[in-house]
This record gives structure tokens, C-alpha cells and sequence, in this order.
């Protein structure tokens, strides 16, 4: 019999689901229900963001193109424009 850590994350809607494997949480089929219960899988805060009294900066613009930047994703090498 496997014994599954307590650590482990379900879908809190329906407990005798599979779990949500950890590793793989972020892609295919399981990444649009976690995406759409992030709030149910991580501890997040809001937080009321006020403007002031004062005029609204312009910020100056720094556009570069980032797709060829690479990462290790599962093993396998990609890019974000990829």
C-alpha cells in the first residue's frame, strides 16, 4: 500500500481525487484547475493600493526583446519565446 505525505496537495473540492502532483502542477491537464484555485493551493494577501494627491509618473520606456532568453523547464531546455 503507498502512503501519500501530508504535505501532498488535493483539490479541496473533491478529496478522494488524485493529487495534484507537485512536480507537474503547472502543466497540462492539472495547471487549469490550479491556476483557477490559486487562492485554495498558496497563502496570498491584497492589499489596497492608493495613488495619493500627487501627479501620475512617467515612467521612461526600456523595451528589449527577451524571447531568446533560455530556462530549464522538466529536463528540458526552452525559451521564452518558445
Amino acid at each position: 500500500m503507498n502512503t501519500i505525505p501530508r504535505s501532498t496537495p488535493r483539490d479541496p473540492r473533491t478529496p478522494s481525487a488524485p493529487i495534484l502532483p507537485r512536480d507537474r502542477w503547472c502543466l497540462p491537464p492539472h495547471h487549469r484547475w490550479t491556476f483557477s484555485h490559486m487562492l485554495e493551493m498558496t497563502a496570498t494577501a491584497t492589499a489596497a493600493i492608493r495613488r495619493g494627491q500627487t501627479a501620475v509618473w512617467t515612467l521612461p520606456a526600456a523595451a528589449r526583446d527577451v524571447t531568446g532568453i533560455g530556462f530549464e523547464s522538466h529536463r528540458e531546455t526552452r525559451t521564452v519565446g518558445a
